[in-house]
Protein backbone atom coordinates (compact mmCIF):
# COMPACT_ATOMS: atom_id res chain seq x y z
CA UNK A 1 0.00 0.00 0.00
CA UNK A 2 3.03 2.26 0.48
CA UNK A 3 4.11 1.81 -2.62
CA UNK A 4 0.63 2.84 -4.25
CA UNK A 5 1.49 6.25 -2.86
CA UNK A 6 4.81 6.47 -3.19
CA UNK A 7 4.75 7.36 -6.88
CA UNK A 8 1.65 9.39 -6.53
CA UNK A 9 1.41 11.62 -8.92
CA UNK A 10 -1.57 14.35 -9.88
CA UNK A 11 -2.69 11.95 -13.01
CA UNK A 12 -3.03 8.87 -10.66
CA UNK A 13 -5.07 11.09 -7.76
CA UNK A 14 -6.98 11.86 -10.80
CA UNK A 15 -7.93 8.25 -11.69
CA UNK A 16 -8.13 6.81 -7.96
CA UNK A 17 -10.79 9.42 -7.15
CA UNK A 18 -12.73 9.09 -10.35
CA UNK A 19 -12.83 5.25 -9.40
CA UNK A 20 -15.73 6.01 -6.96
CA UNK A 21 -17.51 8.57 -8.57
CA UNK A 22 -18.06 6.12 -11.64
CA UNK A 23 -19.57 3.81 -9.21
CA UNK A 24 -22.12 6.48 -8.23
CA UNK A 25 -22.63 7.41 -11.69
CA UNK A 26 -23.24 4.05 -12.68
CA UNK A 27 -25.59 3.49 -9.84
CA UNK A 28 -27.64 6.52 -10.77
CA UNK A 29 -27.97 5.67 -14.08
CA UNK A 30 -29.08 2.41 -13.53
CA UNK A 31 -31.81 3.58 -10.89
CA UNK A 32 -32.73 6.31 -13.67
CA UNK A 33 -32.58 3.34 -16.11
CA UNK A 34 -35.18 1.55 -14.32
CA UNK A 35 -37.44 4.35 -13.39
CA UNK A 36 -37.32 5.42 -16.96
CA UNK A 37 -38.59 1.74 -17.98
CA UNK A 38 -41.82 1.63 -15.60
CA UNK A 39 -42.78 4.98 -16.93
CA UNK A 40 -42.78 3.61 -20.35
CA UNK A 41 -44.85 0.86 -19.56
CA UNK A 42 -47.31 3.31 -17.79
CA UNK A 43 -46.75 5.36 -20.78
CA UNK A 44 -48.33 2.16 -22.80
CA UNK A 45 -51.11 0.66 -20.49
CA UNK A 46 -52.62 3.12 -18.38
CA UNK A 47 -52.28 6.49 -20.51
CA UNK A 48 -54.83 5.15 -23.26
CA UNK A 49 -56.93 4.65 -20.40
CA UNK A 50 -56.84 7.61 -18.60
CA UNK A 51 -56.88 9.90 -22.22
CA UNK A 52 -60.49 8.02 -22.40
CA UNK A 53 -61.68 8.40 -18.99
CA UNK A 54 -60.37 12.43 -19.02
CA UNK A 55 -62.25 12.93 -22.59
CA UNK A 56 -65.48 11.14 -21.21
CA UNK A 57 -65.01 13.68 -17.67
CA UNK A 58 -64.76 16.26 -19.93
CA UNK A 59 -67.88 15.63 -22.03
CA UNK A 60 -69.69 14.66 -18.83
CA UNK A 61 -69.13 18.16 -17.30
CA UNK A 62 -70.64 20.09 -20.18
CA UNK A 63 -73.45 18.41 -20.62
CA UNK A 64 -73.91 19.29 -16.69
CA UNK A 65 -72.75 22.55 -17.79
CA UNK A 66 -75.13 23.05 -19.86
CA UNK A 67 -77.99 21.72 -17.99
CA UNK A 68 -77.05 24.00 -15.46
CA UNK A 69 -77.08 27.27 -17.62
CA UNK A 70 -80.60 26.72 -18.86
CA UNK A 71 -81.87 25.59 -15.61
CA UNK A 72 -84.42 28.69 -14.49
CA UNK A 73 -84.05 28.10 -10.80
CA UNK A 74 -80.25 28.31 -10.97
CA UNK A 75 -80.35 31.45 -13.11
CA UNK A 76 -82.75 32.64 -10.53
CA UNK A 77 -81.10 31.62 -7.51
CA UNK A 78 -84.44 32.24 -5.34
CA UNK A 79 -87.12 29.51 -5.50
CA UNK A 80 -89.88 31.85 -4.46
CA UNK A 81 -89.22 34.39 -7.12
CA UNK A 82 -88.56 31.21 -9.90
CA UNK A 83 -92.12 29.91 -8.19
CA UNK A 84 -94.03 33.18 -8.77
CA UNK A 85 -92.16 33.88 -12.26
CA UNK A 86 -93.90 30.55 -13.49
CA UNK A 87 -97.06 31.23 -11.85
CA UNK A 88 -97.27 34.58 -13.71
CA UNK A 89 -96.16 33.43 -17.03
CA UNK A 90 -99.01 32.89 -20.11
CA UNK A 91 -100.77 29.91 -20.50
CA UNK A 92 -100.20 29.44 -17.19
CA UNK A 93 -101.60 32.60 -15.24
CA UNK A 94 -102.10 31.21 -11.91
CA UNK A 95 -101.52 34.69 -10.59
CA UNK A 96 -100.07 35.72 -6.90
CA UNK A 97 -99.31 32.20 -5.09
CA UNK A 98 -98.60 31.73 -1.19
CA UNK A 99 -95.45 29.58 -0.91
CA UNK A 100 -94.49 28.03 2.46
CA UNK A 101 -91.23 27.02 2.92
CA UNK A 102 -89.73 23.72 4.73
CA UNK A 103 -87.58 21.23 4.71
CA UNK A 104 -86.40 17.75 6.51
CA UNK A 105 -83.43 15.44 6.12
CA UNK A 106 -84.24 12.11 4.79
CA UNK A 107 -81.37 10.48 3.87
CA UNK A 108 -77.79 11.04 5.65
CA UNK A 109 -75.55 13.64 3.20
CA UNK A 110 -78.61 15.24 1.77
CA UNK A 111 -81.81 17.65 3.28
CA UNK A 112 -85.23 18.09 0.84
CA UNK A 113 -86.05 21.82 1.31
CA UNK A 114 -89.41 21.97 0.62
CA UNK A 115 -91.79 24.76 -0.46
CA UNK A 116 -96.08 24.34 -0.32
CA UNK A 117 -97.44 26.41 -2.62
CA UNK A 118 -101.64 27.51 -3.02
CA UNK A 119 -103.22 30.05 -4.13
CA UNK A 120 -103.23 33.45 -2.27
CA UNK A 121 -106.46 34.05 -2.07
CA UNK A 122 -107.77 30.84 -1.24
CA UNK A 123 -111.03 31.59 -3.20
CA UNK A 124 -109.40 31.72 -6.55
CA UNK A 125 -110.83 29.22 -9.04
CA UNK A 126 -108.53 27.32 -12.16
CA UNK A 127 -109.11 24.98 -14.81
CA UNK A 128 -106.94 21.98 -14.60
CA UNK A 129 -105.60 23.03 -17.15
CA UNK A 130 -103.88 25.95 -16.01
CA UNK A 131 -102.82 24.03 -12.90
CA UNK A 132 -101.68 21.20 -14.67
CA UNK A 133 -99.12 23.67 -16.85
CA UNK A 134 -98.25 25.64 -13.75
CA UNK A 135 -97.08 22.10 -12.08
CA UNK A 136 -95.31 21.01 -15.71
CA UNK A 137 -93.82 23.93 -16.07
CA UNK A 138 -92.25 24.32 -12.48
CA UNK A 139 -90.63 21.05 -13.29
CA UNK A 140 -89.62 21.44 -16.83
CA UNK A 141 -87.65 24.08 -16.54
CA UNK A 142 -85.53 23.43 -13.65
CA UNK A 143 -84.05 19.76 -13.13
CA UNK A 144 -83.63 20.57 -9.51
CA UNK A 145 -87.03 20.39 -8.57
CA UNK A 146 -89.78 17.77 -8.19
CA UNK A 147 -93.62 18.43 -7.58
CA UNK A 148 -94.43 15.63 -4.90
CA UNK A 149 -97.31 16.52 -3.84
CA UNK A 150 -100.77 18.09 -5.62
CA UNK A 151 -104.33 18.02 -4.08
CA UNK A 152 -107.39 19.53 -6.39
CA UNK A 153 -110.21 20.73 -4.25
CA UNK A 154 -113.67 20.99 -6.05
CA UNK A 155 -115.49 24.41 -5.91
CA UNK A 156 -118.99 24.19 -5.43
CA UNK A 157 -121.80 23.57 -3.48
CA UNK A 158 -123.63 20.26 -3.32
CA UNK A 159 -120.68 18.84 -4.80
CA UNK A 160 -119.55 15.24 -3.69
CA UNK A 161 -115.56 14.47 -4.39
CA UNK A 162 -116.18 12.05 -6.73
CA UNK A 163 -118.65 14.55 -9.23
CA UNK A 164 -116.88 16.61 -11.63
CA UNK A 165 -118.00 19.72 -11.66
CA UNK A 166 -119.95 21.68 -14.54
CA UNK A 167 -117.49 24.22 -14.90
CA UNK A 168 -114.25 22.64 -14.45
CA UNK A 169 -112.83 25.62 -11.33
CA UNK A 170 -110.50 24.34 -9.00
CA UNK A 171 -108.16 24.79 -6.25
CA UNK A 172 -105.16 23.32 -5.44
CA UNK A 173 -102.24 22.76 -3.07
CA UNK A 174 -98.89 21.72 -4.27
CA UNK A 175 -95.80 20.63 -2.42
CA UNK A 176 -92.43 21.31 -4.28
CA UNK A 177 -89.23 19.62 -3.61
CA UNK A 178 -85.17 20.01 -4.26
CA UNK A 179 -82.76 18.14 -2.64
CA UNK A 180 -78.95 19.19 -1.98
CA UNK A 181 -76.74 17.53 -0.39
CA UNK A 182 -75.34 18.80 2.91
CA UNK A 183 -72.10 16.85 2.49
CA UNK A 184 -69.10 18.98 1.01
Amino acid sequence: MKNLFKNMSLDRGIILGSIPAIVVLAASAWVQAGTLHELRDALESEVPDLGREIQQLSLQHSALSAQIEGDELVAQENPNGYIRAIAARDMVEIGDVKIVPGGKSNLVGTFDNTYRISPADNTTTFRRSRVANFLYKLEEESSQVKVTSVTFDIVGKGLRPEDLPAEDLWTFKATLTSRVSTLQ
